[in-house]
């Protein structure tokens, strides 16, 4: 036989009742694991011996038991083991456990016919001398009742078998579908493998189920723990890679749509007179002075991360509208008249009319909108003398005035058609004399503290 627990020592009766038994049987039961009882032996080798449990020692008080391999017959009945011996009780309603007391047995309370033709059992329910178990529905049984359960399961044909290997047979096919799971992931056929996983779920919940009422248990903890833990797995895995390739395509988005927004600003500055160099430095001094007014606290909650990268990739548009001005004024050597400067003007509600346009059908689109504050607004001055609409002070959005003064610093440090270059310390001084006339006073204060940088941008992007 297959029996592996052994006994070294065995507790017996008194010698009186041990010569008056007809059979001897150990009442030893133990947990699983996790603390619920589940499972019998049906022997203990001790010495030389098999002694049988309790209940399965009633049962060989009248006929023989035959063991072999993984199998014992008794009664007619054929009752298959584990491995070591062991069998799954299949335990009943509360209702089925029948107790009468002891004492109203020996006082003559209980009527004979009640346990005539029937097994009795002596034992207890005190929880204080610690026979007391929990089974799987989490109901607490005494000891006495395992015994009771065995029997009738053997009697009924109703004890549960645990087939051989399950346990390793279930992680091997846990394994596998993981593995084709895998496969499905790395083919990027995430329906088919989610489709695999609650098709194979269900279908091996529904078939432990049908086994368990055919008296059979295959250990389904075994393959769906395995198999939940590494769908779990999988999953965390497709988010992460999902989540990187999302990233790495806004980023190419996002670099495709600055490249785009550049080539179209240079469309504006070939006509121009200036160059794609304006548009490289304006952006640079936009994104120092807005990094340096967030780290010293000033106006930190209009520029937030979100705003000083839109800003950034907005800043290239402010002079979209000039696509629309005749070369003739763009190209001009000298001075334009009073009516071309008024036909210059008209750059600014132009590009509000381009990219209003655009955002029709994107309303909510926080860029173009910033794209169409910086091109209207950028002329504004602080103390209301600019254009188109002669705002005053911080009516004017913070992003058209940041761009103001990129804009006009970049405007004197470069030679045009129409005009010599200015030294870089004379357009530091028109920058700061335009203080709270031309310029938000913040801003050029803040100016004041990073014009070397202004400074470097300029002297390392060149016409």
């Amino acid at each position: 036989s297959n029996i592996t627990y052994e006994s070294k020592n065995i507790l017996c009766n008194i010698e009186a009742l041990q010569k008056a038994a007809a059979n001897i049987g150990f009442i030893n039961a133990t947990q699983d694991i996790d603390g619920v009882f589940r499972r019998l032996p049906l022997f203990i080798k001790y010495k030389d011996k098999l002694i049988p449990t309790l209940g399965f020692a009633t049962l060989m008080s009248l006929d023989k038991a035959i063991v072999e391999k993984n199998s014992v017959s008794i009664l007619g009945h054929n009752i298959k083991t584990s491995e070591n011996g062991n069998v799954l009780l299949n335990f009943y309603d509360k209702s089925w456990y029948k107790t009468v007391s002891a004492i109203d047995v020996l006082l003559g309370k209980v009527n004979q016919n009640i346990l005539k033709g029937k097994f009795v059992f002596i034992g207890t329910s005190a929880i204080g001398l610690h026979d007391r178990y929990i089974i799987s529905s989490s109901r607490s049984i005494s000891g006495v009742d395992i015994h009771t359960t065995l029997i009738d399961n053997i009697l009924n044909d109703e004890l549960i078998y645990e087939k051989a290997n399950m346990k390793n047979i279930n992680m091997i096919l846990a394994t596998l579908i993981l593995f084709i799971l895998l496969y499905y992931m790395e083919q990027k056929k995430q329906i088919e493998m989610m489709f695999i996983f609650g098709f194979t779920a269900v279908f091996y919940i529904g078939f432990s189920i049908f086994m368990f009422f055919n008296n059979i248990y295959i250990s389904s903890a075994y393959f769906l723990v395995p198999l939940l833990v590494g769908f779990f797995i999988i999953n965390i895995i497709l988010i992460i890679n999902n989540y990187k390739e999302k990233k790495l395509f806004f980023e190419q988005l996002s670099k495709a749509r600055s490249s785009a927004i550049d080539s179209m600003a240079l469309v504006v500055e070939s006509r121009d007179t200036e160059t794609g160099a304006h548009i490289k430095r304006t952006k640079e001094y936009i994104s120092f002075l807005g990094e340096y007014l967030y780290k010293n606290d000033i106006y930190k909650k209009i520029l937030t991360r979100k705003f000083r990268f839109l800003v950034n990739i907005a800043s290239p548009l402010h002079d979209i509208g000039k696509v629309a001005i005749p070369d003739s004024i763009l190209k001009k050597e000298g001075r334009l008249t009073k009516e071309e400067f008024d036909i210059m003007k008209n750059h600014a509600s132009i590009g509000k009319d381009i990219i209003k346009n655009a955002l029709k059908d994107n309303k909510d689109n926080e860029f173009l909108q910033m794209a169409l504050n910086i091109a209207y607004y950028h002329h504004e001055k602080w103390d209301g003398t600019g254009y188109p609409s002669g705002l005053k002070g911080n009516r004017i959005p913070l992003e058209a005035r940041m761009m103001a003064l990129a804009d006009v610093y970049d405007a004197l440090i470069s030679k045009r058609v129409y005009k010599e270059s200015v030294s870089f310390e004379e357009s530091e001084k028109i920058i700061i004399e335009g203080s709270g006339t031309h310029f938000d006073p913040i801003l050029v204060g803040a100016f004041i503290e990073i014009k070397d940088k202004f400074k470097d941008i300029a002297m390392r992007i060149k016409e």
